[in-house]
């Protein structure tokens, strides 16, 4: 259940962002494995996504095993747990997984703000240019979401509020 940036990058400094993205595996695996589904969603469809997602080993470098390739493409395209993953019944805790997954988008992101487009925004003449506009959402949704990854505040309180929903 560890982190893609820890299975991508064996030795990567280990951070708090790690840890809450090893309990939302572990919450997406108990769901994954036990949650009822629709017949859409087969049992071999079941042990495929979790095999993808846990267990694979995707190349070995150096004799470390690099894994998490599945995980950083799930969360880094916005979702997780799959989109295959079809509930039978609505359920408070499909909604938590993708509401704790959202910063994690972010953190996988194919490519996110280099120095050059950062410095475009900011130094930016304040004209309504397109890009910039663009380059600027794109720069503060990654800044908002890597900050939430560094506390465990966020966690706490978006717990707290999925557990105050309907259906708990």
């Amino acid at each position: 259940f560890m982190s893609a940036a820890l299975l991508r990058k064996p030795g990567k400094h280990h951070v708090l962002g790690d840890d809450i993205e090893s309990f939302l595996h572990v919450l997406g695996w108990a769901t994954i494995k036990y949650v009822p589904t629709t017949d859409a969603y087969s049992g071999e469809e079941r042990a495929i996504d979790l095999c993808l997602l846990f267990d694979t080993i995707d190349f070995h470098l150096r004799g470390a095993a690099i894994g998490g390739k599945a995980k950083a493409l799930e969360l880094g395209g916005g979702g997780y747990p799959p989109a295959t993953f079809e509930l039978k019944h609505p359920s408070p805790l499909f909604r938590l997984l993708r509401d704790l997954s959202s910063p994690f988008k972010s953190r996988y992101m194919l490519e996110p703000p280099t120095d050059e487009e950062r410095a475009l925004v900011e130094g930016g003449d304040g004209s309504p240019d397109t890009k910039i506009k663009r380059l600027f959402v794109k720069m503060s949704q990654y800044d908002e979401d890597m900050a939430l990854l560094e506390t465990s505040n966020w966690l706490i309180e978006t717990l707290e509020q999925a557990l105050q929903k309907e259906g708990w």
